[in-house]
């Protein structure tokens, strides 16, 4: 009763341990010490399934796969003459039964008896396939990607190119232009100053149309200027000549370059001295030509009586000089766009103010050719304020880059 009681318990656990291979997810087969396969769970015969011969008490490096790989055949052998481990990442392998081939990651590991002697070995194999597939899959799409990155580099390459000898028949063509047109211009300023002065010594009054006249020309000539600035900004031809600047001379100085445009408006001027350390670096010339343009804009749409303040606030990075004024202000919707070239809020106040829709897009290209920035806030018929910030180093700003950004 006894040995029947172990026979059937042995049997239980042998059938026991084959559900356990046949349910795992990997093909198992165990080596005895010359290679012979003794043992293959359900995924190991079906992976394994060679028709012309039995599987059991094949070598399993007699496999064709195995027996063409110089590399795995010495690993096996390893293995089973010194008990070494290994690993073989995706090896080709096809069923006679079907026509894919599969990726297989090989894992074999040794069997010692109770003496620990060795005794065979398991090797296991795990289908990589799908995540091959994947693999390849991937590096297809990059393949694929790279060389659409390589034709869209290509041709976004000819486009600033074609941009860039764009930008410089642009600069040229209105270097051209300005000077063709300053010799006419001159022309036409000089022969009516001469016909002003006849009129004068024969006290005759002078005609509006002279007047008229005179004013497009002023005009037309701002406008020029403002353009050749602007074309060597872009061309790189205008550089910044640096000097130790003291901006309360210098707002002192464009103020009272200006005190009397504001009288004829009984604008006040008011600059409040509330900074102490207010010496920057920077092109004194320049600096000076923002800060007229800035003010000079207050001044013109600020109405009659009306009021600027400036002032200096400074901190150990900036110094910010604000200009405020109680005029007409800027609508919401303009100010995104008021520092763009020849953009005017109201241009047929801005022609008759003599305005060129340059002038801000000037003073943004000084403040950031200094390393800084112009921001502004504005009410409609409450005003606005402009604040320009520029650091305060010490020496010149290198590496910048004085193109016009628009």
């Amino acid at each position: 009763m006894p040995i029947i009681n172990k026979f059937s318990k042995t049997k239980k656990l042998n059938e026991f341990n084959r559900r356990i291979l046949d349910s795992a997810p990997v093909s198992v087969v165990a080596l005895n010490k010359e290679g012979a396969i003794i043992t293959a769970n359900r995924l190991a015969m079906e992976l394994m399934d060679k028709p012309q011969r039995p599987i059991i008490n094949s070598k399993l490096t007699d496999t064709y796969e195995i027996k063409n790989n110089q590399k795995l055949r010495k690993l096996y052998k390893n293995l089973l003459e010194k008990g070494k481990p290994f690993y073989y990442e995706s090896l080709l392998y096809k069923k006679s039964s079907s026509l894919h081939t599969k990726h297989l990651n090989i894992i074999a590991v040794p069997l010692f008896d109770n003496n620990k002697k060795l005794d065979g070995a398991i090797s296991i194999a795990l289908d990589n396939t799908e995540a091959m597939h994947t693999k390849q899959r991937l590096q297809e799409l990059n393949k694929n990607l790279e060389i659409k990155v390589l034709e869209r580099t290509k041709q976004l390459d000819v486009i600033n190119k074609k941009l860039r000898e764009a930008i410089e028949l642009k600069s040229k063509f209105i270097a051209d232009a300005s000077h063709e047109l300053r010799t006419p211009l001159t022309v036409i300023q000089g022969n009516l100053d001469l016909a002003i002065r006849e009129i004068k010594n024969t006290q005759t009054k002078i005609p509006e149309t002279y007047t008229l006249i005179l004013n497009e020309i002023k005009r037309m000539t701002g406008v020029l200027s403002d353009l050749t600035i602007l074309t060597n900004f872009d061309a790189k031809t205008e550089t910044l000549h640096y000097e130790e600047v003291n901006l309360k001379k210098l707002i002192r100085a464009a103020s009272q370059s200006l005190q009397i445009l504001a009288e004829q408006k009984k604008i006040r001027l008011i600059y409040k001295k509330n900074a102490k350390r207010v010496k920057i670096f920077g092109d004194e010339a320049k600096l000076e030509k923002l800060l007229l343009n800035i003010i000079r804009n207050a001044i013109k749409y600020t109405e009659k009586k009306g009021k600027i303040k400036i002032w200096i606030e400074n901190n150990s990075k900036f110094v910010k000089i604000n200009i405020q004024d109680n005029g007409i202000g800027i609508p919401k919707e303009d100010l995104p766009y008021i520092f763009g070239r020849f953009y005017r809020v109201d241009k047929a106040r801005s022609r008759k103010e003599g305005g060129t829709g340059l002038g801000l897009s000037i003073c943004r290209w000084i403040a950031e050719a200094h390393g800084g920035y112009i921001s502004v806030e504005s009410k409609q018929e409450k005003g606005s304020t402009f604040t320009i910030h520029l650091p305060c180093q010490k020496k010149a700003v290198k590496g910048l880059d004085l193109r016009y950004k628009d």
